[in-house]
């Protein structure tokens, strides 16, 4: 399984989401996270390996506080954490394709 920390803060009057895990750090405007994914799978993650999504300080966003049961395929699709209006328990109508 492989823990990815997502963060979120303000920086110039923008929202910029950082992720990271296994040694990486991606920053990003959004989908931190899903870009993070990704570059595992390029690396050589299996597609399929299970993932766990952490926000960095749930006391300033809100639930959910942690997303599991997703393999990193999915993680590098759907922006479970990002976005400013997530900020309810993760339903089907919250995921965002984008």
């Amino acid at each position: 399984m492989i823990t990815i920390l997502h963060d979120s803060h303000l920086a110039d009057g923008h929202t910029v989401e950082t992720a990271s895990a296994e040694g990486i750090f991606v920053t990003a405007r959004s989908r931190a996270a899903c870009r993070l994914a990704a570059l595992l799978m390029k690396q050589g993650y299996g597609r399929h390996l299970p993932v766990r999504i952490v926000r960095a300080d749930p006391w300033l966003f809100g639930p959910p506080h942690e997303i599991r049961g997703v393999r990193l395929d999915t993680a590098a699709t759907l922006d479970f954490l990002g976005g400013e209006d997530q900020t309810g328990p993760v339903a089907p109508e919250l995921l965002r394709r984008r």
